[in-house]
C-alpha cells in the first residue's frame, strides 16, 4: 500500500536504479504489467515488475541481494532495502496440461514474452529511463477504449491459466472497463474449467476483486458469466429471494448484498479489511434457505445461524485461515445483534461494544443500513455510547480473580467463569464497585446446597414446576399437581427412589433432580401412558437461575452427585439449553448410551433421554448407593 506521494515518488525511483543496472550491463530492460496500465492511465501505483534479457544467474550476479523465488520460470526478487522487485526473464511457456501451471519454459524474446501474457492491457513495456511505451499487442488503444481484451485468442488464454477469467472480472471491475465480447464469450463458455484451479488461488482473486473500488460490477460479471455458479453457488442463490418491503425496500437479498458492495468504503489497495468484504458478502447468505411465509409476512428464522453454518463450509473450502475464519463467522454471529443495543442492560452493551474488532462490526451494521433501509439510529447510538464510555467503564479491572475464589475455598472448574463473570455483569451495572462488594455477591449468589428431598421442600419446588411445565404458554395445573402428589407419595414409601434437590443460601428449595425408576412424566409436558424409564435422571430448576446464569453450574452439581456414585447412566435436563451440558456430563461418566426414546414432550425432535434394562439400573444402585458429604 502506498502511505503518501513521497513513498511512491521512491518506489519508482528504486525500480528505475535496477532497470538503469541491468541496462548499463548490456542487457535490455523494461516496466511490465500493471505499473505500465497504471502509469499510462495517469495512476501512480506501488507495484513494479521489470522484464529484461538477462538470465537469473546474470541478474543474481548484478544486484548483492537476491532471492531465486521462481529460477525455473526466470524469476528473481531483487532487494533493496525494505522494497522487493521481481526480476524476470523473457520466457515463454507450453504444455499447460493441468490449465494452471506451464510444463515447459524457454527463455525467449521481449515480443514473445509480451505475446505469452494475458491481456493486452497488461502487455505493455515501458523503458523508465526515457518513458517510451513499447505496445505490440494494442494495450494502448484498450486502454483508452477501457476494454479487457486477451492477447491473442481467448480459447486459447484460458486453457493456460484457468485463472485468467477470474483476473478478467476483477480487472475490468477494479478499472470500470468492459470486458470484450469475444473474452467474455470465451468466459461463459469455459466457466466450469475455474474448478481446476486451486481453492487458495480463487479465494486471492475473489478478496482482491471485493476489496476494491467496483465490488459490485465485478460480482454481477461473475454472475453474468456463469463463474460465481461455479465458485460461489451460496452467494448465486441469493437471486430471487425477497424481503419484506419495510426492512429491505431494495429487492431481494442479491440486490441487498450488491448495494453493500456499493457502499464499501474507498481506500488504498490494502487499506480494507478482507474480512469485511467476505463478511458483507456472506452476512446474509443463510436467507435462501430459511425463508418462510405465513400470514404475517416473510420470516428468516434462523438465517444468523444457518448463514454462519454455510459461511463456515465455504470458508474451508477456500482454505481461508483459522483467524480470518473466525472473524468472518463472529461477524455474521452478530450482525443482527444492533437491533436490540438500545434494550440491552449495561453489562450487556458494554460486553458487546468491547468484543474484540468491534470497529468492524460496526462498519458492517453501518453498510447493511445503508444496502436497505438506511436508518441509522443503532450506529449512531453504538458510536456515541463508545465516545461517552471511557475505557476504565467499558473494561474495568477485575474485582475478583481465581486466586481470590481459590482464597475463599471455591475448587478451580467451570464454576470459577460462572463466578467471575456474574461479578463482572453487576460490576457493569454499577451494582457493585469494591471488592468487599463482589464477595457478598458471590456468597449470596453461589453459597448453595445439595441434599436430598424433604417435605418442606415440596412447597418451594411447585413454582419451579409450573415454569417449567406447560404447553403453548399456558400452564399444565393438572400436572403439577399430579408432580407433586408423586414427590409426596415417593417421600413416605419404601422404594428405590432418590430424590435431590438444590437449595439457596436461605435453604429454598431452587431445584430438583430424581434418580431412580422415575416416571418420565416428570419431564414432559404431555400425558404419557405406558412408559417408564428405569434410571433415569430428571432436573428442574428455577428459571431465576437459568436467567442469572448460573444454572449450568447448579445442574452440573446435582449431576456429578449422582455421578459419583456410579449410577448416572441416564441425564435429562428440562430446559433445552443445557441439554448438550447433560449429555457430555453422560458420556464423560458412563460412555455411549445404550439407547435413546423420544422426547415426550416436543414432538418431532429428540433429546437426550436414555435407558437401561431395569434389572441392571436395581442392580447397579444397590451396589453404589448415594452418599453426601
Amino acid at each position: 500500500m502506498i502511505a503518501g506521494k513521497e513513498e511512491a515518488v521512491e518506489l519508482r525511483a528504486s525500480a528505475m536504479d535496477i532497470v538503469l543496472r541491468l541496462q548499463m550491463a548490456g542487457y535490455e530492460a523494461f516496466f511490465v504489467g500493471g505499473c505500465v496500465r497504471d502509469l499510462v492511465r495517469g495512476v501512480e501505483t506501488s507495484d513494479y515488475d521489470i522484464v529484461t534479457s538477462a538470465r537469473p544467474d546474470d541478474v543474481q550476479k548484478l544486484f548483492p541481494h537476491t532471492v531465486p523465488v521462481g529460477v525455473q520460470f526466470g524469476v528473481v526478487l531483487v532487494i533493496d532495502g525494505e522494497r522487493r522487485y521481481e526480476v524476470a526473464t523473457y520466457r515463454t511457456e507450453d504444455g499447460y496440461d493441468d490449465g494452471r501451471r506451464p510444463s515447459h519454459v524457454h527463455f525467449a524474446t521481449a515480443e514473445e514474452d509480451v505475446r505469452r501474457r494475458d491481456f493486452t492491457v497488461n502487455g505493455l513495456l515501458l523503458d523508465p529511463l526515457t518513458g517510451y511505451v513499447f505496445d505490440l499487442v494494442g494495450g494502448c488503444r484498450d486502454i483508452t477504449r477501457r476494454v479487457i481484451r486477451t492477447i491473442g485468442n481467448p480459447e486459447e488464454r484460458f486453457a493456460e491459466d484457468r485463472l485468467r477469467m477470474l483476473r478478467a472480472v476483477r480487472f475490468a471491475a477494479g478499472l470500470d472497463f468492459d470486458i470484450d465480447p469475444h473474452t467474455f464469450a470465451a468466459i461463459c463458455r469455459h466457466a466450469g474449467a475455474i474448478r481446476q484451479i486451486s481453492a487458495e488461488r480463487i479465494r486471492e482473486e475473489l478478496t482482491r476483486m471485493i476489496m476494491r473500488s467496483g465490488a459490485r460490477r465485478g460480482l454481477e460479471l461473475l454472475d453474468a458469466s456463469g463463474l460465481l455458479m461455479e465458485i460461489l453457488p451460496e452467494v448465486a442463490a441469493m437471486k430471487g429471494v425477497e424481503q419484506p418491503q419495510e426492512f429491505h425496500p431494495e429487492g431481494d437479498v442479491w440486490k441487498h448484498v450488491l448495494q453493500m458492495l456499493d457502499h464499501l468504503p474507498a481506500m488504498a489497495d490494502g487499506g480494507l479489511d478482507p474480512c469485511l468484504s467476505w463478511a458483507v458478502l456472506l452476512h446474509d447468505v443463510g436467507k435462501a434457505s430459511t425463508r418462510f411465509i405465513d400470514c404475517a409476512g416473510v420470516h428468516f428464522y434462523g438465517h444468523v445461524q444457518k448463514g454462519e453454518e454455510m459461511a463456515a463450509a465455504i470458508l474451508r473450502r477456500l482454505k481461508f485461515s483459522s483467524a480470518q475464519t473466525e472473524t468472518i463467522l463472529a461477524l455474521i454471529h452478530e450482525h443482527m445483534t444492533f437491533m436490540h443495543v438500545r434494550d440491552m442492560r449495561p453489562n450487556r452493551l458494554k460486553r458487546f461494544l468491547r468484543q474484540p474488532a468491534f470497529d468492524l462490526h460496526l462498519e458492517l451494521h453501518r453498510l447493511d443500513c445503508l444496502g436497505s433501509h438506511g436508518m441509522l439510529d443503532n450506529y449512531t447510538f453504538c458510536r456515541e455510547k463508545l465516545d461517552a464510555l471511557p475505557v476504565e467503564q467499558l473494561n474495568p479491572p477485575r474485582l475478583l480473580t481465581g486466586n481470590d475464589l481459590i482464597a475463599r475455598g471455591y475448587a478451580p472448574g467451570p464454576l470459577f467463569k460462572q463466578i467471575l463473570d456474574a461479578v463482572e455483569d453487576a460490576q457493569l451495572n454499577g451494582e457493585i464497585q469494591t471488592k468487599a462488594e463482589a464477595e457478598r455477591l458471590v456468597e449470596k449468589l453461589f453459597s448453595f446446597a445439595i441434599g436430598e428431598l424433604e417435605e418442606k421442600d415440596i412447597v418451594n419446588l411447585i413454582p419451579v414446576f409450573r415454569e417449567w411445565v406447560q404447553w403453548r404458554g399456558q400452564v399444565i395445573e393438572e400436572e403439577v399437581n399430579r408432580m407433586v402428589e408423586m414427590l409426596r407419595t415417593d417421600l413416605e414409601g419404601k422404594n428405590e427412589k432418590v430424590y435431590l434437590v438444590a437449595r439457596d443460601p436461605q435453604g429454598k428449595a431452587i431445584g430438583i433432580m430424581g434418580c431412580g425408576d422415575v416416571d418420565p412424566r416428570m419431564a414432559c409436558y404431555q400425558s404419557a401412558t405406558n412408559v417408564r424409564a428405569s434410571g433415569l435422571v430428571i432436573a428442574f430448576l428455577s428459571a431465576d437461575y437459568h436467567g442469572k446464569g448460573l444454572g449450568k453450574s447448579l445442574l452440573l452439581t446435582l449431576f456429578d452427585r449422582a455421578g459419583q456414585c456410579g449410577w448416572a447412566e441416564m441425564i435429562w435436563s428440562s430446559h433445552p439449553r443445557y441439554r448438550n451440558t447433560a449429555w457430555e456430563f453422560y458420556t464423560g461418566i458412563a460412555g455411549e448410551p445404550a439407547g435413546m426414546i423420544d422426547d415426550l414432550f416436543e414432538p418431532g425432535t429428540r433429546s437426550p433421554i436414555w435407558r437401561k434394562p431395569l434389572r441392571e439400573c436395581n442392580e447397579q444402585r444397590k451396589a453404589h448407593p448415594l452418599s453426601f458429604s
